[in-house]
């Protein structure tokens, strides 16, 4: 890829999971990538739930978006709405975008397009918003406290051949920075007009402004490249440009991918995006959001997204970052002196700027160990993480940090688990469960999946349990159907008819938390 003076942005673009059919098994293909089956961590359910009222005020002009299933067709006309155009990357997933005009009942036309028999999918086209605390921002500081705070140096960043490279999918990036000059791919712009909001600028100094230049700022990794790509003009984001911003990112070369944008409304072809982008073992990252009072905002409550909590100076949380189990990390986001247009620097404050810096910390740990997966590197920022002492658990795990705040030193020097007796994730290799004999096992790493075969050698009713650790919460499938009634720290039960044969059962955590201590999982009669 060539290297521009202007970074070009990326729109992002999300939708709202309505309904309609969604496998909880999703094969990605894509030309470049090994074959991966990657199985979605959220059930359709979900999706359908979040959509039983619609905000129209946050979805893009009326738009709706559909998935139409591989060799269907699907009438627009009838339904009296116009097809609009798309990015192409969205061709790769079937998506389709048409709009609803003003005289039309758009739920209705939402509802009646989830019903046709060629759709996969229809949800409306929600908007993401960029977070970042709107709030007048500070003078500059002569220290970066959010450095030290985290333990950085640069003597912790490793020595590399091959750069690193970070999607930052963002408003646009400004290439020409003294901080990021060389650092800026051609990248990718989906809106075409002239770059002038600095929110992605800001992002990517946080990454990758140059240290040891003499120069204002230092960014986490010298030995990084920001691929831009361009979604928006300023702070919102709509669904589609999101999930085509996403694979695009995916696509072409992206180590890493970093969203500093959150909305409340979960949808699937958002989802269907970043699982794309997870099987090609690509690291998500994203900001939690800025409304305290919230849960966790999408795309950081997704499972295969690491979600970032912000802190503030003394590692105290920062009063407006979203809280809930869904936090992974937390990471300073309060008064960060950054790069922005033209040159300059700027002091601004938000969980869009939490996320960068556990991306900059990921991007050292790819630095070092280029084949590491996104679970590993999960894994090894949350077992270094920090929480401080009034805010600590038993279980290492917090609403409000996660599994804490990232702290450099100790991520560089941890050390993966030993997986020698963990079950395995693949059906073909599952681990046998006898009745009436407790197993016990842990997750190992975020996302882990254990995979068990039951043989029942006549048709009966069977008892299947899993008693969970603290903090976790676990997730039971059957036969590919998803058992899931009770919260965090409580058991899993389902009391079914099977039929005589080998039955497969798998376990997981709901937000892809892993755990030192094990669960135990019993089936009986």
């Amino acid at each position: 890829m060539k290297v521009s003076q202007l970074v070009m942005s990326v729109t992002l673009a999300s939708t709202l999971a309505v309904g309609g059919l969604y496998s909880s098994e999703h094969i990605v293909r894509a030309a470049d990538a090994p074959t991966m089956k990657v199985t979605a961590s959220l059930q359709p359910h979900l999706f359908k739930k979040a959509t039983k009222s619609i905000d129209m005020d946050l979805v893009a002009d009326r738009e709706i978006i559909v998935k139409v299933k591989k060799g269907k067709h699907v009438s627009f006309k009838r339904y009296g709405v116009k097809e609009q155009s798309h990015s192409p990357e969205l061709n790769k997933i079937g998506i389709r975008i048409v709009r609803v005009s003003k005289h039309k009942n758009y739920e209705k036309t939402l509802r009646a397009l989830q019903k046709d028999r060629a759709v996969v999918y229809a949800e409306p086209n929600y908007i993401r918003r960029a977070s970042e605390e709107t709030q007048p921002n500070d003078p500059l500081y002569k220290d970066q406290y959010a450095l030290s705070q985290i333990k950085w140096s640069p003597t912790l960043v490793p020595e590399s051949m091959s750069p690193v490279t970070v999607a930052v999918i963002d408003c646009g990036v400004d290439g020409s920075h003294p901080e990021l000059a060389g650092k800026v791919l051609e990248g990718k712009d989906f809106i075409g007009t002239k770059l002038s909001n600095a929110h992605g600028t800001r992002v990517s100094g946080v990454i990758a402004a140059t240290y040891n230049n003499k120069l204002g700022i230092s960014g986490m990794n010298n030995n990084v490249r920001i691929l831009p790509v361009r979604i928006g003009e300023a702070y919102t984001f709509e669904t589609a440009e999101v999930a085509a911003g996403i694979m695009y990112a995916a696509d072409h070369g992206a180590n890493i991918i970093n969203m500093s944008f959150a909305e409340r409304k979960m949808n699937e072809t958002e989802y269907d995006a970043i699982l794309y982008a997870y099987q090609k073992g690509i690291t998500l990252i994203a900001a939690s959001g800025n409304y305290a009072d919230r849960p966790v905002e999408y795309p950081a409550a997704y499972p295969e997204v690491i979600a970032v909590a912000a802190t503030q100076k003394g590692s105290e949380l920062s009063e407006a970052t979203t809280k809930g189990k869904e936090i992974d990390l937390a990471a300073p986001g309060k008064k960060i002196l950054l790069t922005t247009m033209g040159g300059g620097y700027a002091t601004s404050s938000g969980t869009s700027y939490s996320s960068p810096t556990v991306a900059g910390l990921a991007s050292m740990l790819l630095s070092k160990q280029q084949q590491l997966t996104p679970s590993e590197v999960e894994y090894l920022m949350e077992k270094g993480a920090y929480t401080p002492a009034a805010y600590q658990t038993s279980t290492g795990l917090t609403p409000t940090y996660g599994y804490g705040e990232i702290n450099v030193p100790d991520t560089m020097n941890a050390q993966l688990p030993s997986l020698s007796d963990d079950v395995p994730s693949s059906p073909e290799q599952a681990q046998e469960l006898t009745l009436g004999r407790p197993f016990r096992n842990k997750f190992d790493l975020p996302n882990d999946r254990d995979v068990y075969r039951l043989d029942v050698p006549k048709r009966k009713t069977v008892k299947i349990e899993v008693f969970p650790v603290p903090g976790m919460d676990p997730v039971l499938e059957i036969d590919g159907i998803t058992y899931q009634a009770s919260g965090s720290n409580e058991s899993e039960v389902a009391e079914i008819s099977l039929e005589a044969g080998k039955h497969t059962i798998t376990v997981k955590e709901n937000n892809g938390h892993w755990s030192e201590k094990k669960y135990m999982i019993v089936a009986s009669k």
